[in-house]
């Protein structure tokens, strides 16, 4: 199996016949067919039912389809990220930020902006990537990290946490959900359907089950297990996810998309900067500085705003 069997896949479901798929990526339609019956070959299922005018998934083949647009996504991630991706120069001083976040689609996206931004405003070169509590903790307890952007609040001993600012959030529902048509959504919409918690999310999570009990919520998020398969079920029974809501990467994955919070809610996690008090280096020291000058210039609702870009 290749991407290029992938993607080929891919259009023949959307474009509905090999023809018009083939005419995208400038293949012939015999091309185009004997890609995707290799790949059925090598799959051992059936992927598309040939018909006279076109073709359509098969059970099987709509569900491989799903889990295709996420690798796909995740490959351009990929690409994305070496292509942008800028070696520090001898002598300048290079960060390193983890992200302490689970996976998502736009992973690759997001750190190189963040990377570049850092670049652009402090003249320091920063490594980025993502990792769960425990993995985000431990490098930066032992040097390996220099600090950790939480999404949430971290109490940990031995470890500063310092607000930076607030981002939004949202909720991952079916585009069969009617909620997927509204441009926000209020609490109110959550109440009486099954909403979950994603894993590997904790400091998101337990900011978010405070805030809903500060304003009285009728919801009560359960934990989801870190599978693709378990959310979808989820979301198919009209369920929803919390998470925090990123309008710069928002896609969609497996039939579902995220839906913001309308901003008079107050749904909202807090950003924070964790850094190891033995660490004082300038490079630290000057992210640190930048992100309290930006808090006293900026209003909250802007820097969220900007944030969730």
């Amino acid at each position: 199996m290749n991407i290029n069997q992938v993607r080929y896949f891919i259009s023949a479901v959307e474009r509905g016949s090999f023809s018009a798929a083939a005419a995208d990526h400038y293949i012939t339609a015999q091309g185009m067919s004997k890609s995707i019956a290799d790949l059925e070959h090598e799959i051992g299922l059936q992927l598309l039912v040939r018909k006279n005018r076109g073709v359509e998934p098969t059970e099987f083949g709509a569900k491989f389809y799903e889990q295709a647009k996420l690798a796909e996504r995740c490959f351009d991630n990929l690409e994305g990220f070496a292509r942008d991706y800028v070696l520090p120069a001898d002598g300048a001083p290079s960060l390193v930020l983890l992200i302490c976040a689970p996976s998502f689609i736009g992973m690759g996206k997001v750190s190189t902006s963040v990377a570049a931004f850092i670049r652009k405003n402090l003249g320091i070169n920063a490594s980025i990537s993502f990792g769960p509590p425990d993995y985000c903790l431990t490098a930066l307890s032992d040097g390996a990290a220099d600090l950790v952007i939480t999404i949430g609040k971290a109490s940990i001993e031995n470890i500063d946490c310092d607000p930076i600012g607030t981002i939004p959030c949202g909720a991952q529902v079916s585009l069969d959900n009617p909620l997927s048509r509204k441009k926000s959504i209020r609490l109110a919409d959550l109440e009486g359907a099954h909403v979950a918690f994603w894993p590997g999310n904790e400091f998101f999570n337990e900011s978010i089950k405070k805030r809903l009990a500060e304003k009285g919520a009728m919801i009560d998020p359960i934990p989801l297990e870190a599978d693709l398969e378990d959310m979808t079920n989820l979301l198919e029974r009209g369920g929803a996810l919390f998470l925090p809501y990123i309008s710069a990467i928002e896609d969609e994955v497996a039939h579902s998309i995220a839906v913001p919070f309308d901003p008079n809610e107050g749904i909202t996690a807090p950003l924070c900067l964790l850094g190891n008090p033995k660490n004082q280096s300038s490079k630290v020291q000057a992210l640190k500085r930048f992100f309290m000058a930006a808090q006293r210039f900026i209003s909250e609702s802007k820097a969220s705003e900007i944030l969730s870009q």
